[in-house]
């Protein structure tokens, strides 16, 4: 109540060509983004303030404008830079409470240099499966599964697309391919088969573990990069708007 009674109460003391709702909602966004800068950089252990004020300088910003969209060059531009600071925040805000709760299912997470490793250690263990099983069996079904559908899928990283969107693994490739074999194969068989569907399934939780990470890594890249182009556009719009308004005196 306070805040906003400062916001659009009439202050005979201020003899500026600025809407008084306007300068002290500027005053108060100005802060907002520089609190949020501060607490992405240096707060990083709890961002429920950060989201928060986030929030609150949305409100302010629209204050600020009142509703309108600017005319000027520079303005125009802060207001794009802010528009799209805020819809990546609100989207990071999304994507970040989803991929902790779809990864909170998978093992451990790991960095991704270390998930890099796992993956070309489970890579060999398929290959030692194959040749222990065409050694056993000599089993054309469990070659002809690997050489046509496991080979690519160990070797390099799929299903990107489907691990951002929680696409279920029932439908994904190559698990349909192996439950076809399953069905297909000799009990000694299917004794391989099951050994290679476990190490793909190992290599699955690594993939979306990656691309989760990898995602979010970016996101966090593009909303600082451009947090950093708002603050220096608002230290700009800040520095004309006290010249041309005389509140430097």
């Amino acid at each position: 109540m306070i805040i906003f009674t400062l916001l659009v109460n009439v202050d005979q003391t201020f003899k500026v060509a600025l809407k008084h709702a306007g300068l002290y909602s500027g005053i108060f966004l100005t802060l907002c983004v520089f609190i949020c800068f501060y607490w992405d950089r240096f707060a990083k252990s709890n961002r429920v303030i950060h989201t928060q004020i986030g929030l609150l300088s949305i409100a302010l910003f629209l204050l600020h404008t009142d509703f309108n969209w600017p005319d000027g060059k520079l303005e125009l531009f802060l207001t794009l830079m802010f528009v799209l600071l805020a819809v990546s925040g609100i989207f990071g805000a999304f994507i970040a409470t989803t991929l902790t709760k779809r990864l909170s299912h998978l093992p451990a997470s790991q960095v991704c240099d270390d998930i890099v490793k796992q993956r070309e250690i489970i890579r060999k263990q398929s290959e030692a499966v194959l040749l222990k099983a065409i050694k056993s069996t000599h089993s054309e079904l469990i070659e002809q599964l690997y050489i046509d559908h496991l080979h690519d899928y160990f070797w390099t990283r799929t299903n990107s697309s489907a691990h951002l969107f929680g696409v279920s693994q029932i439908h994904l490739y190559p698990f349909t391919f192996i439950e076809m074999a399953l069905n297909k194969a000799t009990t000694a068989e299917q004794t391989f088969i099951v050994q290679l569907a476990e190490l793909a399934q190992r290599k699955f939780n690594l993939d979306k573990q990656y691309t989760l990470a990898q995602a979010n890594d970016f996101w966090r890249l593009f909303h600082q990069k451009i947090a950093w182009c708002l603050i220096i556009l608002v230290l700009v719009h800040s520095l004309l708007a006290i010249s041309f308004t005389g509140l430097a005196l």
